[in-house]
């Protein structure tokens, strides 16, 4: 009554199924596939930004879960030795990584203004209503589904979240009195 199934077939057959469920479980495939996991996923950034729970690194998580992208470091400001080093601070904003992907572009850097400042200058650069803001970041809605985040926090945070620096002595020179900065542009779809 029962057929046998060859031993080797029951292994394809498992092995497939469970390349199936990691594919519809796995953060890359799903923010490629569903529209409505990146909601999800806004939709809890922007609620912890109205709830001043923001956590820069969440928000790297957030960034790589919603639409995966590549860094591309700053030849200018930033150097690879054995690690990334910073090698030169402007007074205002430097750029030190861009982030590039099919519904994110971002830019880290320092900056040295504090974060009142930054986020005063920020409101004045771009047009758009205010989601979210409080005193270290802000969220705006540009258009229907365009979002810029900005946040500034201190560089002992960016050391923490960016673990891509070892702050040499002159690095850390080259830091004082600096923010670390990011500009974040979201399409939502």
């Amino acid at each position: 009554m029962f057929v046998k199934i060859p031993d080797r077939l029951f292994f394809i057959l498992a092995a497939l199924v469970v390349i199936f469920i990691s594919f519809n479980r796995h953060q890359f495939f799903k923010s490629k596939t569903s529209s409505q996991y990146r909601l999800d996923l806004f939709t809890n950034l922007s609620n912890s930004l109205k709830n001043n729970e923001f956590d820069p690194e969440s928000y790297w998580e957030f960034r790589e879960r919603y639409s995966p992208g590549s860094f591309i470091r700053d030849e200018d400001n930033t150097d690879f030795f054995a690690t990334f080093k910073i090698v030169n601070v402007a007074d205002d904003l430097t750029p030190l990584f861009y982030y590039e992907s099919e519904l994110i572009r971002s830019i880290d850097g320092v900056i040295g203004y504090d974060s009142n400042t930054a986020i005063e200058m920020i409101k004045n650069e771009f047009q758009g209503e205010i989601v979210a803001q409080n005193e270290n970041n802000i969220l705006l809605k540009a258009e229907d589904n365009q979002y810029i985040l900005v946040f500034v926090e201190p560089i002992d945070e960016m050391k923490k979240v960016m673990g891509t620096f070892d702050y040499k002595s002159d690095e850390l020179r080259l830091l004082e009195n600096k923010s670390w900065y990011n500009a974040t542009y979201i399409k939502v779809k």
